[in-house]
């Protein structure tokens, strides 16, 4: 039997009264494309900070490809291909657009770009907020 890509077990979070996601459990299968649809508030950008690591459950635990959101989150970031903060991106071909205006942590994020394999174009100035990284 294949692993499961995301597995979460009673996964919690709680913002004060509110709690969203609320004791989630559910597998998901390698391959697959999964989709959260729900309305707003519900905590579906909660969730996805939970699996990769970005904030602490308040009960339940997650496994993103194999690897516990608690003890190894680093591990799950670099494999997951996710990059948080980044407000957006453009592909085309082999060039990767980012926008870091905003971004918190821009040196974690241009780290991130760079162990994907990607490098950054020397002719974007500074005051650009997008940032051209090819494939090397």
């Amino acid at each position: 039997m294949t692993p499961a890509a995301i597995r979460t077990m009673d996964l919690s979070k709680t913002f004060g009264v509110v709690r969203a996601p609320d004791h989630l459990t559910l597998e998901i299968p390698r391959w697959i494309i999964f989709g959260f649809l729900r309305p707003n508030g519900s905590g579906k950008t909660t969730t996805i900070r939970l699996l990769l690591g970005l904030i602490e459950p308040t009960s339940g635990t997650a496994e993103v490809l194999g690897f516990n959101i608690r003890t190894d989150a680093a591990s799950v970031r670099q494999r997951s291909g996710a990059f948080p903060g980044v407000t957006s991106a453009r592909a085309d071909g082999r060039c990767l657009m980012v926008n870091l205006q905003g971004t918190a942590d821009v040196p974690a994020v241009v780290g991130a770009l760079v162990s994907a394999g990607f490098s950054s174009n020397p002719c974007v100035t500074a005051r650009d907020p997008w940032m051209t990284y090819s494939v090397h």
